[in-house]
């Protein structure tokens, strides 16, 4: 049986009529507000995606349709969760929604990574404004400590949670703005150490790691930045991860977990190229030779 699901606010005698009018042709329809459900985006091998409303597992397979309608101020939630929805094969209608000045964001790109069959660090989505409601399902399916995401650049709204009260505390210390769409992630074990890729039109320019003996190993939160090098196959997997990403400058983050294993880390959408200077004078030629390949 085909299901109709009308996410966020329908006036209330279109949402009857509509779900009376499914019922009658032998389909299902079930309506849902986007800030009511929490986006689980596994981690790309063993744990699957799924999501989740306050009530428990939302179930969906790959008959459901999606018909959206936008409604402020869940904009920026909203169209992650569409992106989640065509992640999980839903059809979604009304996909324009989805053009929206944030679809480079870094909560965008784990979706998108996910979608392409990437790993990253067991990853959970919340909307900001209903963190509260979905404490008690980060707290059973994450280990102390974890780390939680809101937008920011340079290492600045990241932390490291040790205990559940941190979440409220830092929230409430940052920039509400920022915190529309966060981030909860597993704490990397092997996370001293990280790599970037800077990549240009299909091309890498340069391949930098940055280590710390703090949780942060971002340069600007004194960090240690030295050149990198990776393999082939490794350099292969970065230039997949910035094709799928639709940005052609960008910077390929991640880290190798115990087994060596890439754990892709953020698709950075604006990565600073003072960095990359730091071990390579020379990049900015190299940039040129490739804008003018």
């Amino acid at each position: 049986m085909k299901r109709i699901i009308l996410l966020n606010d329908f006036a209330e005698t279109f949402k009857t009529e509509l779900s009376l009018a499914i019922e009658a042709l032998n389909g299902e329809s079930v309506s849902i507000n986007s800030c009511d459900l929490l986006m689980d985006l596994g981690n790309g091998y063993d744990k699957t995606p799924c999501l989740v409303s306050s009530e428990g597992l939302f179930s969906v397979n790959k008959e459901d349709v999606v018909f959206a309608r936008n409604r402020k101020p869940n904009v920026f939630y909203s169209t992650l969760l569409l992106q989640f929805f065509e992640a999980l094969g839903l059809k979604t209608l009304n996909k324009v929604f989805k053009q929206h000045h944030k679809n480079t964001s870094k909560q965008a790109q784990y979706i998108n990574l996910i979608a392409n069959g990437f790993r990253i660090p067991r990853t959970v989505i919340v909307p900001g404004e209903k963190v509260k409601n979905f404490l008690g399902y980060i707290q059973a399916e994450f280990l102390f400590p974890f780390v939680m995401k809101i937008d920011g650049s340079c290492g600045r709204g990241v932390w490291k949670i040790n205990s559940i009260d941190e979440v409220e505390k830092y929230l409430v210390s940052a920039d509400k703005s920022k915190a529309e769409a966060v981030v909860f992630q597993e704490y990397v074990t092997n996370s001293k150490s990280e790599y970037r890729t800077l990549c240009l039109n299909g091309a890498i320019v340069e391949v930098i790691t940055r280590s710390s003996e703090n949780f942060l190993n971002n340069h600007a939160q004194g960090g240690i930045v030295t050149q990198g090098v990776l393999t082939e196959a490794e350099q292969s997997l970065c230039l997949q991860a910035a094709k799928i990403s639709g940005l052609d400058y960008l910077g390929v983050d991640f880290m190798k977990n115990e087994s060596g294993n890439l754990i892709f880390i953020e698709l950075q959408s604006g990565p600073s190229i003072s960095v990359s200077k730091i071990v390579n004078t020379d990049v900015l030629k190299k940039m040129a030779k490739i804008l003018l390949s």
